[in-house]
């Protein structure tokens, strides 16, 4: 008996904060499985109704009564729904099923029956990645609505959703935070799975999931790397070394530490390097800097980088055309941000050098120092440089974004390993309780796409290379770094990766011909199913963005992309060209309907006549959508006259 991957998702997308997504795996999944104590135990964290989620556990008891955190789960859910209703919650036995699924239990095997009574860290220790022999993982054809009557998440809720996403997201997805909720709920579920004692968890950051997470996500007690001894290694001393690349000039210039504290540091290295079993090949030089200058030190590195300014100015027109973010936002702080790693610290690629924000060298940047360590580990045995990814991207953007999502999903894997085997029980309890600022460099306002976006690396990536994990611990996270992520589809679906799955190609068509000469390429690339979902559900206008479930649903029978932005050099207008293929025609149909929904909204229903496709008008724009077998077809341009060149280059559309 396995805990399935499938709730392995369900669980990180609850520790992503998520919920929509993991209540609409966990209603298709509890159809296919409904005798599954897990899946229903799962289900109470991410259903709303107090006696739902009662009802809920009170299924998984029923299936299991040996479960013991059901029976916490239902003596705390008791308790809530005794002091929010003056009604008698209800019992097990009484709960009404006209909201459940018809339910027919199997009657277990002898395995089965043993396997019911083993406690949770017994029957965690026979969690394998390998999924069941008779199904697939992802992608699932998701329901339009939640088996659930009463909750189904139709457009009307879809536009609640979005609606209200994002101040959800202000306090769920955005930086340093929830990367740090996201890294407890891992490391409580380590400290559990290992026997230890945890004695001053943040309950409230973690309370809806830690149980969640601990079933379905994390390592078993068997698997876990022993308990750390040194190894007897070369010792580096912490002095610079010479680079052929600037280095980042700023008004304050970061000291090495002191003696005593690079001792420490040598000994932390070596620890990560045994924890991660990669050997340490080269100094690396480190700096403990102050939060104040951080921005001057990053901003001297960036702009030492060719162009740098430059591609920011064209990816601020690319975004705004697709409706991501407007004229006023400040993309470079957001540039900038994206260089910290949000637990507070960052590694250059460049210039080999560590820097953590703090301000001497205890629990907390200890922690975070092995989180930047990794980095430096994987760069010298994987050459992270020679990826085309770091400073900038150079190439396909949605393969650059999968590969920072292994690398940042390493790093958090580590890190959460390194707390929960060598960190003494002080510096558990300090690092429990360090609460980062959102982000390092503060943003006013900042949009729901730079605020979910940030996170992408490190929740997914995290969820990518525990699964990888999982197979064979370090060394199938090894392999990837050799047979690299080839897009946020494989990362997003892990099963596509492992299986090897290969991108649809859509060959880019020549559109330079239609338009005069004051028009410009700023880019043409990829945008990848993360960035459909992006585009779908976290546009700049709240009015816009379809629900949670709308745009998972639409963007994950991504095939293929490919994307052109054109800019006028003197008005500013912009034409924006994107062709998508799908894995199928019932996922052409899909996207077809979602992206219609989205641009009704986003286009306040200024539906006009178009030639071959549905066409609407509105912020000075026209923009059309294109059907055809498995292919869709968007433009945006400022007039129909040049909308409608550029689609005659697409002739399959007409």
């Amino acid at each position: 008996m396995s805990v399935d991957i499938e709730l392995r998702k369900a669980a990180a997308y609850i520790s992503a904060g998520r919920n929509e997504a993991a209540h609409t795996l966990l209603s298709q999944y509890l159809k296919d499985f409904p005798d599954s104590d897990l899946a229903w135990l799962l289900l109470s964290y991410v259903v709303d109704d107090p006696r739902k989620q009662l009802a809920s556990v009170s299924r998984a008891l029923k299936l299991n009564p040996h479960n013991k955190q059901a029976q916490e789960r239902i003596s705390q859910l008791s308790e809530k729904t005794k002091e929010q209703s003056s009604e008698r919650p209800y019992l097990n036995g009484e709960i009404p099923m006209d909201w459940l699924p018809p339910y027919t239990p199997s009657q277990p095997d002898s395995k089965e029956r043993a396997y019911q009574h083993l406690s949770i860290e017994e029957r965690l220790a026979f969690v394998t990645l390998e999924a069941d022999s008779n199904r697939g993982y992802m992608p699932r054809n998701y329901p339009a609505e939640s088996f659930y009557n009463g909750v189904a998440f139709d457009r009307d809720e879809a536009r609640k959703v979005g609606k209200d996403r994002p101040i959800r997201l202000k306090h769920l997805l955005i930086g340093g935070a929830s990367l740090i909720v996201l890294i407890v709920v891992v490391l409580v579920t380590m400290k559990f799975l290992s026997g230890s004692f945890i004695s001053k968890a943040d309950a409230q950051a973690t309370a809806r999931v830690e149980t969640a997470i601990a079933l379905a996500t994390k390592e078993a007690k068997g698997r876990l790397p022993p308990t750390w001894t040194p190894t007897i290694t070369p010792t580096f001393t912490n002095t610079p070394s010479p680079s052929t690349t600037p280095t980042p000039t700023a008004s304050h210039t970061p000291e090495l530490p002191n003696p005593t504290v690079s001792a420490q540091i040598e000994i932390l290295q070596q620890q990560v390097s045994d924890l991660r079993k990669l050997s340490i090949l080269e100094n690396v030089n480190t700096y403990i800097i102050m939060r104040s200058n951080v921005r001057s030190l990053l901003e001297g590195y960036f702009t030492s980088i060719e162009s740098s300014l430059d591609q920011i100015e064209d990816n601020k027109i690319i975004l705004v055309a697709l409706g991501l973010i407007d004229q006023k936002y400040d993309l470079l702080t957001n540039v900038l941000n994206s260089l910290v790693d949000s637990v507070g610290g960052f590694y250059l690629h460049e210039t080999n050098q560590i820097f953590v924000i703090g301000y001497r060298f205890t629990a907390v940047e200890k922690f975070i120092y092995a989180h930047e360590f990794d980095h430096a580990l994987i760069d010298q045995n994987f050459d992270l440089k020679g990826l085309n990814v770091y400073p900038h991207c150079d190439g396909d953007e949605d393969r650059c974004k999968a590969i920072q999502a292994l690398v940042e999903g390493d790093a958090t894997l580590l890190m959460t390993h390194w707390l929960a085997q060598i960190a003494t029980s002080d510096e558990y309890d300090e690092i429990l309780n360090y609460h980062p600022p959102n982000q390092v460099l503060p943003e006013q306002d900042p949009p729901p796409f730079a605020m979910r976006n940030s996170q992408f690396p490190y929740s997914e990536g995290l969820a990518f290379v525990d699964v990888l994990y999982a197979r064979d611990g370090w060394s199938s996270v090894n392999q990837a770094f050799s047979n690299l992520p080839l897009n946020t589809e494989q990362i997003l679906h892990p099963e596509k990766y492992l299986a090897g799955e290969e991108p649809i190609n859509v060959p880019s068509v020549s559109l330079e011909g239609i338009l005069d000469t004051k028009w410009r390429l700023v880019n043409e690339n990829t945008l990848g199913e993360w960035m459909t979902y992006m585009v779908l559900g976290y546009c700049v206008n709240p009015l816009a963005q379809v629900g949670e479930s709308e745009a998972v649903l639409a963007s994950e029978g991504w095939g293929g992309d490919h994307y052109q932005v054109y800019a006028h050099e003197e008005t500013g207008d912009t034409a924006l060209v994107v062709h998508w293929k799908w894995d199928s025609s019932k996922d052409a149909s899909q996207f077809t309907s979602v992206m219609r929904n989205y641009l009704e909204r986003r286009f306040s229903n200024g539906n006009i006549a178009g030639l071959y496709g549905e066409c609407w008008q509105g912020e000075d724009q026209v923009s059309c959508l294109y059907s055809v077998d498995r292919q869709n077809l968007w433009i945006v341009a400022p007039t129909m006259d040049i909308l409608e060149s550029l689609e005659s280059q697409y002739p399959s559309f007409h």
